[in-house]
């Protein structure tokens, strides 16, 4: 907001710009706020990013310009470990009084969490309307354990392919080893040495080296 003693020029447009926000909030309000916030929040401390828990309650375009805001809020506290969903509600329902979070009555949220937890009435439950946290939980314990046994798997295969490559090349000197050694003895037949005084210890040396293994 800009004042100035100079008038507007006659080109000047007035328009109103509005906040978003209620003018007030009821505590009914404010309650439900809390309740989904919770909620989230519980999606969230799971592991749940939040294009997956727009997605949880039916997709980005089900939330209004309010709504968003308050999945916003909540997960500016991703980061904080130590707090719980429960303080989140208690702050979301003390944001909510203020009216800076704008239209965040029951009508206002996603309607596939007003319609889990029976419509927006006095028998709505909070509980019935997020049995997605319960649920995603226990997804993403399954899918923890799958991806450990994976690389676990994989580290053993790894650990098998090392000890075998070790082996081969144990192998491979062993043989080598004798193989040096008959070849010094076939040189010095070639070169006219009684082969009948060689060939016992020719006899050992293949033995020994069939038995590299």
């Amino acid at each position: 907001m800009t004042f100035s003693q100079t008038p507007c020029s006659k080109a000047a447009e007035r328009v109103s710009v509005d906040s978003g926000a209620p003018a007030t909030a009821t505590s009914k309000d404010c309650k439900h706020a809390g309740h989904f916030s919770d909620a989230v929040a519980r999606l969230m401390q799971v592991g749940m990013e939040k294009s997956d828990v727009l997605d949880e309650f039916g997709g980005a375009e089900k939330f209004s310009r309010d709504s968003m805001r308050l999945v916003n809020y909540v997960y500016q506290f991703k980061s904080t470990k130590s707090i719980t969903p429960e303080r989140i509600a208690t702050l979301t329902s003390t944001q909510c009084e203020t009216g800076t979070l704008g239209d965040v009555s029951c009508a206002a949220l996603p309607e596939k969490y007003t319609r889990a937890g029976g419509g927006c009435s006095k028998s709505f439950s909070p509980n019935s309307a997020a049995p997605q946290a319960f649920d995603f939980s226990a997804q993403n314990k399954v899918r923890a354990k799958k991806d450990r046994e994976k690389h676990e798997f994989i580290a053993e295969q790894g650990r098998k392919m090392a000890e075998q490559r070790e082996h081969e090349r144990k192998v491979s000197e062993c043989r080598a080893e004798f193989q040096s050694r008959i070849d010094h003895i076939q040189g010095q037949m070639r070169m006219g040495s009684d082969p009948s005084r060689h060939r016992v210890e020719l006899q050992r040396l293949e033995r020994k080296m069939s038995e590299c293994r």
